[in-house]
């Protein structure tokens, strides 16, 4: 099965198939394909899809996507998933398609950016990339606004700007892309990050036609124009909350929703959640997650703890943990494991507290990858990924699971404390959530067996 889940398309993410491929199918399956969704104002989601063929080995390859303001491609900002030849292992990068010809606009060359190298971790967060199965996949998040003094080879836009893509793959050198790639694949006409159905538009479609090239899509000036073989392709644009980074939209396809009470994210009135979270499998061994509450009590923007905990039962106790928090000695929050330690081994009937896990700090970047942490508008957001699994031999007190074991959730809030999690005297607030076979998280490769139904329970746990 692919990665590449098309079930989630048109709900929140728009995404780029021609000739109406599909990624993985036995028939007409894709050999490039491109997903893009908002996360804010300034952050993409992306994924780009590409099968192996002659001259692309796991070793040596990219499969990249062009943001152009016309049909023709030069002076581009370019984003690419590649390993080159001397690399020990891919990464996304950015890179730029210069004329050999500035004044004459002739010739296109892909080539790197100086100083890219440093500058990639502020663009680039939770990279996924596989290669499996005669197939690179790459997912990563990509910041589009929001920094300074940016390059004019960078992609600096906003969602309402107006884009052709053109997608492209090859083998790579010691320094760059191969100048004769594969098969290239484009839109004709111009689309924005907005329309995917993750703004609060009416629901409408958008037809996008697209036509394949033959040719070294970044090696010379493509004119991208509509023939007889053009095939058309469309985007759903389905409503969802403006105001509220956790879209609601993806619940229940590919994304599996805990709402309290049947709550609803941003309502202004009495249906509005006060905790939410989200779950999503990446793989075997990666979720994505998203967790949010409102800032209320005495949770303040720089002393704030939201958590999740992972319960093989009905009752806390002996589970690992993962918050998103803002200690007080703390510049900025982060996602954390910690750990519900019964205060009475041989008294499990007593409440359990919270901890730090020794030498977590050291451990943390290995199993989490922040993608967004927004406090703002009276909102805590938290989304990243974690690692379950693949990591070797792990301590009890983090989370070592797959995707097919089922949990009790419990999410919960409050305000820390010297520098924990802050319970007693502190404000904290608790919904339980038991497991049952009700709601799946629509993913296409049905691996995910977390079935919840939703009973909450107010009560002082962690």
């Amino acid at each position: 099965s692919s990665l590449f889940d098309v079930s989630s398309c048109s709900h929140g993410k728009g995404c780029f198939l021609p000739n109406d491929c599909v990624p993985g199918a036995a028939t007409n399956s894709c050999s490039l394909a491109f997903s893009f969704r908002p996360i804010d104002d300034n952050s993409v989601e992306m994924e780009l899809y590409g099968t192996i063929e002659s001259g692309i080995t796991v070793d040596s390859f990219y499969l990249a996507v062009g943001f152009s303001d016309d049909e023709k491609m030069g002076d581009e900002a370019v984003t690419e998933c590649s390993r080159l030849v001397n690399e020990a292992a891919p990464s996304v990068k950015a890179s730029y398609n210069y004329f050999h010809d500035e004044a004459k606009k002739t010739g296109v060359d892909n080539r790197r950016i100086e100083g890219e190298e440093t500058f990639r971790p502020s663009l680039y967060s939770s990279p996924v990339i596989s290669t499996a199965e005669g197939v690179v996949y790459c997912k990563f998040t990509q910041k589009i606004g929001g920094m300074q003094n940016m390059k004019m080879e960078y992609l600096v836009a906003t969602k309402e700007t107006s884009f052709h893509f053109l997608l492209a793959k090859g083998g790579t050198t010691n320094t760059g892309l191969k100048s004769h790639g594969h098969k290239g694949t484009a839109t004709s006409t111009a689309m924005k990050f907005s329309e995917t159905g993750s703004s609060a538009s009416s629901f409408s479609l958008l037809f996008i036609a697209m036509v394949s090239l033959a040719s070294s899509a970044f090696s010379v000036r493509s004119f991208i124009k509509p023939f007889s073989s053009v095939s058309s392709f469309f985007l759903s644009l389905a409503a969802a909350a403006a105001t509220a980074p956790f879209d609601v939209s993806t619940c229940g396809h590919g994304k599996g929703c805990f709402l309290p009470d049947d709550c609803t994210i941003g309502a202004t009135d009495g249906t509005a959640c006060s905790l939410a979270y989200s779950f999503r499998p990446i793989d075997n061994h990666t979720i994505e997650m998203e967790l949010y509450g409102t800032i209320e009590k005495e949770l303040t923007e720089s002393n704030f703890w939201i958590a999740v905990g992972f319960s093989d039962d009905d009752k806390m106790g002996d589970d690992p943990t993962t918050e998103c928090s803002r200690m007080e000695n703390e510049a900025a929050p982060s996602v954390k494991a910690s750990y519900n330690f019964y205060k009475n081994k041989d008294n499990k009937k007593r409440k359990p507290s919270n901890r730090r896990i020794d030498g977590e700090e050291k451990t943390r970047h290995s199993i989490y990858s922040t993608s967004s942490i927004k406090t703002v508008d009276g909102v805590i957001y938290c989304k990243f990924t974690q690692k379950i699994g693949g990591l070797g031999k792990m301590a009890k007190e983090y989370l070592t699971t797959d995707t097919k074991t089922p949990f009790y959730f419990l999410i919960a809030k409050g305000a820390t404390r010297n520098n924990e999690l802050g319970s007693e005297n502190r404000f904290c607030k608790v919904y339980k959530v038991d497991i049952v076979e009700l709601f799946q998280t629509g993913s296409t490769d049905s691996l995910s067996l977390f079935f919840v139904a939703i009973k909450t329970v107010l009560q002082m746990i962690f």
